[in-house]
């Protein structure tokens, strides 16, 4: 039984999971989990039934073939999915249409038959044990299906903030300003920027002579100058929605505004154009991983099995730490380097993190460029390794059991050393005066 202190700490810890997992429904910004660091199986032949183009162009392919990493975002599968249903083929070569936004794509996945939640957007197709040759069908997602914001504010006596945003948009859009010459002149909507704004709202053809236009100019044109300011604009809505409101969400909808008042993507939008973060750093995900004071705190709480096992959780899905993965990766050109600032030999786990770089840098050399992997070598990080190893088996050695970490600890350090070996004997040429398997 866990004292309640720890049960607390394990549950917060799956609230800051959570916290990522729905912060990405709309998006991830191209952030990944620190678990994705690693290729991983090559899924060679997903098979995807294409019933985004249903009713189209009969050149859509019906059925696709996609091939991806299993560290492959389920958000990025939907863009992958997106992009080959919008090709038209013409023999071996195609037309690429504009992809359907990922947003408006749901997969269905054959396997138990699941609806692939928007809240696993950022979750890799490793961690959803995705196989070779799995069966999905993608499905494009109705626009209306979000939860009603309200266009009014609480007391129902205005325009809700967000609701006022909108229709003050639409207004700049179709008025001028009464003094081109002054950017601080009032803007002034006549019979030609409403007749405009109404087709466009309501998607009608209406005339300039038209009861529909004259009335609104008639009920809502205060001093009678031909004119509507702002706040006419403003109550000829305000009105309407006490009058009809699913008429007014009817053209809220004709704009593109989903029934949560965002914009609903159009296919060849930016993908993350619904996500309301800015910036890769305003991500949870990364932004965990960056501070400081977070990211160490998991390495303080992991003193305790219990707790160790849900705080090595989080950190495989938060994003890999950058600053401890710019260290791997210059190793040496880092001002005042020392082993000691990547490989903490009192902290177990930190050391374990730091291997998984290590390896992620190996199987990303062996895709390119050898340059660190000689490097890491010549510097002496394969002996540091090797040291590594002789100490934890010698303190481990005391030990009458070893702990789940304690094992990944020397399975990864052995790896490494497989690698690491068959690595330098893979090199060809000359670094420095010494071939780099002389080196180990």
């Amino acid at each position: 039984m866990l004292p309640p202190e720890e049960k607390r700490i394990i549950k917060y810890l799956g609230l800051i999971k959570q916290l990522i997992y729905y912060s990405e429904k709309d998006g991830t910004r191209g952030v990944k989990s620190h678990a994705a660091l690693f290729r991983g199986q090559y899924l060679d032949c997903l098979q995807v039934a294409n019933s985004l183009k249903a009713g189209q162009n009969s050149k859509y392919r019906s059925k696709l073939e996609i091939g991806v990493h299993s560290n492959t975002t389920v958000f990025e599968l939907r863009r992958l999915v997106g992009e080959h249903a919008a090709r038209i083929y013409e023999g071996d070569s195609y037309i690429q249409n504009q992809p359907v936004h990922p947003s408006l794509i749901r997969l269905f996945r054959a396997v138990g038959c699941l609806d692939i939640k928007e809240t696993e957007n950022g979750k890799t197709l490793g961690e959803l044990k995705f196989k070779r040759n799995e069966l999905l069908t993608a499905y494009r997602r109705s626009v209306y299906g979000a939860t009603k914001a309200p266009l009014l504010n609480f007391d129902k006596t205005d325009l809700s903030e967000r609701a006022r945003q909108i229709f003050t948009e639409w207004f700049i859009t179709c008025s001028e300003l009464e003094d081109p010459m002054d950017p601080n002149s009032r803007r002034l909507m006549g019979a030609q920027g409403a007749l405009r704004f109404i087709r466009e709202a309501t998607d009608e053809e209406v005339r300039e002579s038209d009861r529909q236009l004259t009335s609104m100019f008639e009920a809502y044109d205060q001093d009678r100058d031909g004119f509507l300011e702002l706040e006419d604009f403003l109550s000829f809505w305000r009105a309407s929605i006490f009058e009809k409101e699913e008429v007014v969400r009817g053209n809220l909808a004709t704009y593109g505004y989903r029934y949560d008042l965002r914009r609903h993507p159009v296919d060849g939008m930016d993908i993350n154009v619904m996500q309301l973060r800015q910036s890769t750093e305003d991500m949870p995900r990364l932004k965990f991983a960056s501070t400081p004071a977070y990211f160490e705190s998991l390495f303080d709480l992991m003193a305790d099995t219990e707790v160790a096992t849900a705080c090595w959780s989080v950190l495989k899905t938060a994003s890999t730490n950058p600053a401890l993965y710019r260290k791997v990766l210059n190793l040496d050109r880092e001002p005042g380097f020392t082993w000691s600032d990547i490989f903490q030999s009192d902290n177990i786990h930190k050391m374990l993190y730091v291997l998984q770089i290590v390896e992620a840098l190996l199987e990303e050399s062996a895709h390119e460029d050898s340059e660190w992997v000689k490097r890491f070598l010549l510097i002496g990080g394969f002996q540091e390794i090797l040291n590594m190893f002789r100490t934890s088996l010698s303190m481990i050695g005391q030990a009458e059991s070893l702990t789940k970490f304690e094992k990944n600890f020397l399975e990864q350090m052995l790896k490494l050393i497989k690698i690491f070996v068959l690595a330098a004997f893979a090199v060809e040429g000359d670094y420095g005066d010494n071939d780099v398997y002389e080196v180990i």
